[in-house]
């Protein structure tokens, strides 16, 4: 497994490669570096299916420029898909949780005929009619506040907290608002969490009413807050991903 710098820009990812005309790639959130546990298990379902994996990690790549001047919370999508389209010869299977997942909403609509299948879970993408920014906000506030009250975080949890916040807010409030349109008809499927505090489950399905997708099931987990593709239910995602896997190769169950 390669770790690999985009061209112009310090954008991390893993990149496995495998004789396979399907590739597994992995749109990190912004609080789950591809280091973490979920990522691995993403990676060796893809080494078990022989088929190509690719992780892009969001979180460590907004970190090294959130003091630059230059740079622009955007540009995580033309970078992503610059990196898509190395890949001339494959389709994708996409799994983004919150920001990846929203990342994941629009590579489906650029490259519609690239996609395989796209599981996400808890999208963050902020429908017109539907303004769950604030809410977010409020929760991520109080999850400060209730650590310093308590006197359970140390500094530099606090100071990851404010930095989560802080590129949290950035990304939603300038790529979430990216207007959905009906271009990929494929199979999707959203995972929300029931109680999830910073993203309500409304937005998913206003998210499933705007796409009109036939091919897209919305998956409410009971009693799961916003890390729904976590633990216990990280089987759940993974065992979508091999059935649109299954289906794109015309493998019979």
């Amino acid at each position: 497994m390669s770790r690999i710098y985009h061209e112009t820009t310090p954008l991390i990812y893993k990149n496995i490669t495998q004789d396979s005309p399907i590739r597994l790639v992995f749109l990190s959130g912004m609080g789950t570096p591809v280091r973490q546990q979920r990522e691995g298990f993403f990676r060796r379902f893809a080494l078990t299916s022989g088929i190509s994996y690719t992780a892009l990690d969001y979180t460590r790549y907004v970190r090294q420029y959130k003091r630059s001047e230059n740079f622009q919370i955007p540009s995580i999508i033309p970078q992503t898909t610059s990196i898509l389209e190395s890949f001339p010869e494959e389709k994708f299977l996409l799994f983004g949780p919150c920001v990846g997942g929203l990342v994941g909403l629009i590579m489906t609509q650029k490259m519609p005929q690239k996609i395989a299948g796209a599981v996400i879970t808890s999208p963050a993408c902020e429908i017109p009619s539907f303004p769950w920014i604030e809410q977010a906000d409020k929760f991520l506030h109080h999850k400060v506040e209730e650590k310093t009250q308590k006197k359970r975080a140390t500094y530099n949890q606090l100071k990851r907290l404010a930095i989560l916040h802080q590129l949290f807010m950035a990304t939603v409030t300038t790529i979430s608002k990216t207007p959905l349109v009906r271009t990929y008809q494929g199979p999707m499927t959203i995972f929300h969490g029931q109680k999830d505090p910073l993203i309500p489950v409304e937005n998913s399905f206003r998210i499933q009413e705007a796409l009109q997708n036939p091919n897209l099931q919305l998956r409410i987990v009971p009693n799961v807050k916003h890390t729904v593709a976590f633990d216990k239910e990280m089987k759940q995602p993974i065992s979508i991903l091999k059935q649109y896997l299954d289906r794109s190769l015309g493998v019979s169950n």
